[in-house]
């Protein structure tokens, strides 16, 4: 017995038809943008482009938890990203979610938003593929300042999920794969910890750090800041290089 839950978002109620139908469109889309654990791919549908992240099924255990415990992924990403944008910060627009239950529980689920243009990730910076990387940093760290000074922390802020598009001297940023963030107060130290997912040079992690000291008002604390998100990023790596020899990888 399977039974679908379908949310959209007021604004894409003419998308209907698109959510009813979003296991046959994503099949038949060959536009793959990521295959991992996840799968992401664009479909265009009355001339219109949209991203499809379809999430892992579930093994049994979590499929008890996501029916019955805690949203699902889907779920999460669009009301997610919906308070990213009454704050202020982009994302790409929520078209809505799909989620399928089989013999009550979940099964299958479907995230869908608009598709979001950019022209790189913070990821182009970190390895100068691009200029201006010292003016990018500086934006960067205003921006996610003022994403921590509301209240949010994403907790996936790997490269791959800060998209970048640059308007004349100045630089846009919005976020994807938001299913895992926190709405609460952020203190200082763990603001400086939220930059330790992107895999920094040492360099880059003591000039970030240096720059979010500064835009916190602790001038004074701009050599410890440098110390604690260089430390704080090499114990991420080390963490993440155990953890993958743990595996197997």
């Amino acid at each position: 017995m399977c039974v679908v839950n379908i949310i959209f978002d007021p604004a894409y109620n003419t998308y209907a038809s698109l959510l009813r139908g979003i296991q046959t469109y994503f099949q038949a889309s060959s536009t793959i943008i990521h295959q991992a654990r996840n799968t992401l791919k664009v479909i265009t549908f009355e001339d219109k482009r949209f991203v499809v992240k379809s999430f892992k099924r579930p093994c049994f255990f979590y499929k008890i938890i996501y029916t019955f415990f805690r949203a699902s992924k889907a779920k999460r990403s669009f009301k997610y990203t919906q308070r990213l944008l009454a704050n202020g910060i982009a994302a790409p627009n929520p078209v809505g979610y799909v989620e399928k239950k089989r013999f009550g529980l979940l099964d299958e689920s479907y995230y869908v938003s608009e598709e979001i243009f950019y022209d790189f990730t913070i990821r182009e910076a970190q390895n100068r593929q691009v200029e201006d990387v010292e003016s990018i940093y500086r934006q960067f760290v205003f921006f996610t300042y003022a994403m921590h000074q509301k209240g949010i922390i994403h907790l996936d802020f790997s490269p791959g999920n800060i998209l970048i598009k640059k308007e004349a001297d100045k630089y846009k940023f919005a976020l994807v794969d938001v299913n895992r963030m926190q709405f609460k107060p952020v203190g200082f130290k763990e603001g400086l910890k939220n930059f330790s997912r992107l895999w920094l040079s040492d360099e880059d992690a003591e000039f970030l750090g240096a720059e979010y000291a500064k835009l916190a008002g602790k001038q004074d604390q701009k050599d410890y800041a440098a110390g604690l998100l260089y430390a704080l990023n090499r114990k991420f790596k080390a963490y993440k290089i155990f953890k993958n020899k743990i595996r197997g990888r």
